[in-house]
């Protein structure tokens, strides 16, 4: 705003915003002998601020040291440049809302952003935050690679590595998948979703939700459904299917299996005595003799209070050496089941043990 005989008085010092009056004279000595172009701020004469870029350039004249500098207003530039910072905010703090684990791929499967969430969950997981370490789980590492190991299935991190690659080139939709990626102290599942960029560049996102809670729920269904909530073993349902699938295997492998009916002889007066807490102990500790007593293949199941069923399978394809077998296993039982129970109970200000015995009826079905 100045004419150009108002520029022959005016000094630097009444237009330059950014340095100090005091810092003027060694910054303008360093551009002598440093040529540089810099960034700075200056006042019109209306007060108002622009931003101006300055290339300065010292030069001798006739004898006279000169500084020769021009001035580029690039007050649009930086505006520019601060509507795409304020854009790059605005789009983080979205993702950083976001509870769920997030990261952003290029075309290549390198992370160009993540969320807080993401960056929380790696740095609690072992992950490496810095982009020079080999071991970077953060923006400019390659996502394919952190993937090596992830799920703990063999097999699975290629499966999804696949899927991540199709959603990238555009040949599938979307991407999904659950996985187990368990800690030391917890076991945890997710589900990864993958879906594809509309900017104009191929790419993905990448979003990672914890469903344990989900998992943990239906296993505690499945138990509930399946299992004896006191011994974990199976129940009445659960009994019926092994004794179908049983059943099924032998016909095939032309074997036969056998059934054995215990019936706990001795409990009640213990569960009268010293109560259901009592019972219930030894209920548990007659579940595990029984597991340990029979295959991997055998199901033990409770199907009443005092009633246990062990479901046999594959036992020989002779019908004598089944039979042989299938005493031999329950002789196993009973002598296991026979042998002395001591548990330990709290009276008044002490501990009390007491040992009880409790045989077995047990009768057996080819």
């Amino acid at each position: 705003g100045y004419t150009e005989e108002e520029t022959v008085n005016v000094n630097v010092r009444d237009w330059d915003v950014m340095f100090a009056p005091e810092e003027l004279i060694p910054e303008i000595d360093r551009l002598f002998d440093q040529p540089r172009a810099f960034e700075t701020k200056h006042r019109r004469k209306d007060g108002s601020i622009l931003d101006v870029e300055i290339n300065a350039k010292g030069m001798v004249l006739d004898g006279v040291p000169l500084l020769y500098a021009s001035a580029r207003d690039i007050t649009t530039r930086k505006q520019a440049e601060l509507a795409l910072e304020q854009g790059r905010v605005f789009a983080q703090d979205i993702l950083d809302s976001v509870p769920s684990e997030i990261a952003v791929l290029n075309h290549s499967g390198v992370i160009v952003a993540t969320n807080q969430a993401w960056r929380r969950f790696a740095a609690e997981n072992g992950g490496c935050l810095d982009s020079a370490s080999s071991s970077n789980v953060d923006i400019g590492a390659s996502y394919l690679a952190v993937l090596t190991g992830m799920t703990q299935q063999p097999g699975e991190d290629a499966n999804i590595r696949e899927g991540i690659e199709s959603v990238i080139d555009g040949k599938l939709p979307n991407f999904s998948c659950e996985y187990p990626c368990h800690s030391p102290e917890k076991k945890r599942w997710f589900v990864m979703t993958v879906t594809p960029m509309h900017t104009g560049e191929r790419g993905a996102v990448i979003i990672h939700v914890d469903i344990t809670d989900r998992k943990e729920a239906e296993t505690l269904m499945y138990d509930y459904a399946f299992h004896d909530s006191l011994t974990k073993l199976a129940n009445r349902r659960l009994l019926q299917e092994r004794l179908n699938m049983t059943i099924a295997s032998n016909k095939r492998s032309g074997t036969y299996g056998a059934l054995l009916v215990i019936d706990l002889d001795n409990f009640k007066p213990l569960n009268d005595q010293y109560g259901h807490a009592m019972g219930d102990l030894l209920l548990k500790e007659v579940a595990s003799r029984l597991m340990a007593s029979v295959r991997q293949v055998d199901t033990v199941a409770r199907i009443g209070g005092d009633e246990f069923v062990i479901a046999l399978g594959a036992l020989s394809d002779s019908q004598t050496k089944s039979r042989q077998l299938a005493m031999r296993i329950a002789e196993k039982v009973r002598t296991r089941l026979s042998e002395i129970y001591t548990f330990t109970v709290h009276q008044g200000l002490g501990e009390v043990a007491i040992s009880h015995r409790c045989s077995a009826s047990i009768g057996c079905a080819l």
